[in-house]
């Protein structure tokens, strides 16, 4: 078995997870478990799925997906892929991969979009964008697709900011007081971010194929990743064409107009139930009372982004 802490919890799993922080012992919050055969779940009635969509595979085929609702537990199918079954306290999740699929292509589902649901069951604000860390705290970054946020939290660390989490920002509230958990070491990145990034770093980086995209890992494994830090800001992300802005914009966002964006960004939120989502909205009422929202524009140029960087820096 291996034990890692995650996001701020204690994750048991039965395979080794690239980018999670090995620890020796804890109590285990979150318990991860790979099958010895593989299979689909049995006994699901299609016609019994309570929200259905498609996925992109890593070769941009369109797959069905569906959710299940099943007592105490949901199960999550990505067709020709894998089905999970995730428990209604957060505690467990069981990969039922089907026949032939390798870890290595169910692990991003499990990073990018199931953990993050077991963690929202827990009681965390699951946000989808990066973090890097910025004068002691965290700086979050937010957005839809496309809008950067892997690439400019590489760009940060590039200039000596540590990385705190890409993909996921997992948000817990401490005495009040919202603070940041510590995700995985690694940004995942298209070939054009890629090639960038590695240009910024001299080409001394490590970089593996991670399904869609290629994984590069920007934090050392033995940082020490057992303490919070506090949320200081949150800037929702918007890039523009190069030549239709002369530099980075930062316009503070009143709480009431940031909330609806910032519910839009919460993760899983087109499959999280009615409750569930008011859990999410009281959450993050609570935490836009303490942390300053701000809209960044900025030109798509990625030979710009230190001078992204360098406004969010001046920014305080």
């Amino acid at each position: 078995m291996y034990l890692y802490r995650v996001y701020g919890r204690v994750v048991e799993s039965n395979v080794e997870i690239p980018g999670f922080q090995r620890i020796e012992s804890g109590h285990s919050d979150i318990n991860i478990v790979w099958p010895d055969a593989q299979g689909r779940y049995p006994g699901i009635d299609d016609a019994e799925a309570v929200y259905r969509s498609h996925y992109h595979t890593a070769d941009d085929v369109l797959k069905p997906f569906a959710l299940y609702d099943l007592d105490s537990r949901l199960v999550i199918r990505w067709e020709d892929l894998c089905d999970f079954e995730v428990s209604d306290d957060g505690s467990r999740i069981v990969c039922h991969p089907w026949p032939e699929v390798p870890w290595g292509e169910v692990n991003p589902f499990i990073q990018g979009r199931v953990l993050p649901l077991a963690l929202n069951f827990l009681g965390a604000v699951t946000l989808h964008g990066a973090a890097v860390v910025v004068d002691g705290g965290v700086v979050a970054l937010l957005g839809t697709s496309g809008t950067g946020k892997s690439t400019l939290s590489a760009s940060f660390h590039a200039m000596g900011h540590t990385l705190v989490a890409d993909d996921l920002v997992s948000v817990w509230q401490d005495g009040g007081e919202p603070v940041v958990e510590w995700g995985p070491n690694h940004v995942r990145l298209d070939q054009n971010s890629l090639d960038f990034v590695t240009g910024r770093m001299g080409g001394d980086v490590h970089a593996e194929p991670d399904y869609d995209k290629t994984r590069v890992t920007l934090r050392a494994e033995q940082a020490d990743v057992s303490a919070s830090l506090p949320l200081r800001t949150i800037y929702l992300l918007e890039r523009v064409k190069a030549d239709e802005l002369e530099g980075p914009e930062i316009v503070k966002v009143p709480p009431v107009e940031a909330l609806p964006t910032i519910m839009q960004g919460i993760s899983n939120n087109t499959i999280l139930s009615k409750k569930r989502l008011a859990e999410q909205f009281g959450l993050i009422t609570q935490m836009l009372a303490k942390v300053p929202v701000k809209h960044l524009r900025y030109p798509s140029d990625m030979h710009r982004l230190t001078e992204v960087c360098n406004s969010v820096n001046a920014d305080r």
